[in-house]
């Protein structure tokens, strides 16, 4: 089944936070989350750098892996809000999109076959749905279209032609 798809920025601004924000983390409580989640954000509105938040959220809560969250969560929503900012100049969805990878030795076979599958540029839908067929099943949300496994460092670019 194809990812739903959101016209309006309002729509798109709330399915990401949803999508961010909606879930516990592993080894901790909903409300442990929820502080994690307004540390991350309040980190981001003062411009600070993931380390920064990172320490932050580790002397509050030892147990969890903060860096990690930190990278992964930064990266969901830096990736949603550049699916935010083509549909404004793109509202029809018409443009093509690839996948951008980091190729280096780091480089995930997950990431390499989307970039592969999408190198000649498809829509945003396909594309949401080629990562959904090429990701992690066990980590990957559908509500967060943009991260196919823990860790990625791939992003959604428009193809110019």
């Amino acid at each position: 089944m194809p990812p739903k798809t959101f016209h309006t920025r309002a729509q798109r601004l709330a399915a990401a936070r949803r999508a961010i924000f909606n879930r516990a983390y592993d080894k901790t409580t909903r409300a442990i989350s929820e502080d994690i989640n307004r540390m991350i954000l309040g980190g981001l509105s003062r411009k600070e750098g993931n380390a920064k938040i990172a320490e932050r959220i580790e002397k509050k809560y030892p147990e969890v892996s903060a860096a990690r969250i930190v990278r992964n969560e930064t990266h969901s929503i830096e990736s949603l809000m550049r699916e935010v900012n083509f549909l404004e100049s793109d509202p029809n969805a018409m443009m093509l999109y690839v996948w951008q990878v980091v190729r280096d030795k780091r480089l995930t076979p997950i990431c390499k076959r989307i970039a592969d599958r999408a190198k000649s540029g498809v829509t945003m839908d396909r594309l949401k749905e080629i990562i959904a067929e090429e990701a992690n099943a066990r980590t990957y949300r559908a509500a967060n279209p943009y991260v196919p496994h823990i860790g990625c460092r791939s992003v959604m670019r428009r193809k110019y032609q």
